[in-house]
């Protein structure tokens, strides 16, 4: 899954321990159109991303945060994602 960050939290309690949160907005499930875990594809739906309901807030050691490039297509209505570093690990075929 995809979600997109909206802010990272830091709390601070006593003698200075702290902890990270992140706030962010789950994207719907992505695809693999040529079967190739490079190429994901994110169907939007016709839901502006920017302004998703599906809100979260996790402990950011709960997430795997990465740096991603984003492709808009409002043609088709997706996102075609590109993670800087790593892999998606594929479904398996059925």
């Amino acid at each position: 899954m995809y979600g997109l960050v909206k802010k990272f939290i830091r709390v601070c309690c006593i003698h200075l321990h702290y902890r990270d949160f992140a706030i962010l907005s789950w994207l719907p499930p992505p695809t693999y159109p040529d079967n190739d875990p490079l190429t994901v594809k994110i169907s939007t739906l016709g839901i502006d991303v920017n302004n998703l309901h599906h809100v979260s807030v996790l402990p950011l050691n709960s997430i795997q945060p990465s740096r991603v490039l984003v492709e808009i297509d409002r043609r088709h209505d997706c996102l075609f994602v590109m993670r800087m570093e790593g892999l998606d690990t594929l479904p398996p075929i059925e």
